[in-house]
């Protein structure tokens, strides 16, 4: 894929919260445009993965967050070290902290999900169970369980993210960091409601364990939401 028009370097570039908002939809949309690019962003290839997966809910937690001055300037990090983003903004306290994305979504299930989608121009939401029939060769998906309530999606919703951030409790971080958990939010009706039955379980866990993050956000994809559930 490296025909596509992404590269590392600009990924990499230093940009206030709403440019890097900016930036990375119309170069989702740029990418989406070129042979193979659907292909690429849907199963995150290459410079796809962290595009989409890092820097987009980074762009969406500055731009919304109340916690972060509009002249804040993101830098996004790509590689193995223990942050994927710096964040400089002289109204915060420290003015240099660090940011850790992680995405609470349904792993496995969420890839034979956009298979089903290519192949078959449709697929069921994204907190829906897929079912794989066949091996290699023959590989065959089919929607399994579906939700079909708003208390079954919190339910859902409030596993995955409960997950993502026990994954990322135990490691070593460069400090001060905060953390970022990327979740589906494309059926919220009732935000208040929702959002305390999303929050609550979240701040017994922190509040009950060694916790390394400064502050952990909750990140709304489809809604542009942003919810802080501690620090």
């Amino acid at each position: 894929m490296s025909n596509l028009p992404l590269r590392q370097e600009e990924i990499e570039a230093s940009r206030r919260p709403q440019e890097l908002l900016d930036w990375c939809s119309a170069k989702i949309e740029d990418v989406a445009g070129c042979e193979g690019g659907i292909h690429a962003v849907r199963f995150g290839i290459g410079l796809c993965k962290p595009l989409t997966e890092e820097v987009y809910p980074l762009a969406i937690w500055a731009t919304y967050c109340e916690d972060v001055d509009d002249g804040a300037v993101l830098i996004p990090k790509i590689g193995s070290q223990p942050y994927d983003a710096e964040v400089q903004d002289p109204s915060h306290e420290p003015p240099s902290y660090f940011v850790e994305i992680t995405q609470a979504h349904m792993g496995q299930s969420e890839h034979f999900r956009m298979i089903h989608l290519e192949r078959r121009g449709w697929a069921p939401g994204p907190l829906s169970e897929m079912t794989r029939v066949g091996g290699r060769g023959s590989l065959d998906v089919h929607p399994g369980r579906v939700l079909g309530s708003v208390d079954g999606y919190i339910h859902k919703t409030t596993e995955l993210v409960t997950e993502a951030i026990i994954r990322k409790l135990n490691k070593d971080y460069k400090r001060p960091i905060i953390l970022v958990v990327a979740f589906e939010d494309f059926i919220l009706k009732n935000y208040e409601s929702t959002l305390a039955a999303l929050s609550e379980p979240m701040i017994g866990l922190l509040s009950a364990t060694e916790n390394p993050f400064e502050a952990v956000y909750l990140v709304g994809m489809s809604s542009y939401l942003v919810l802080r559930v501690n620090g």
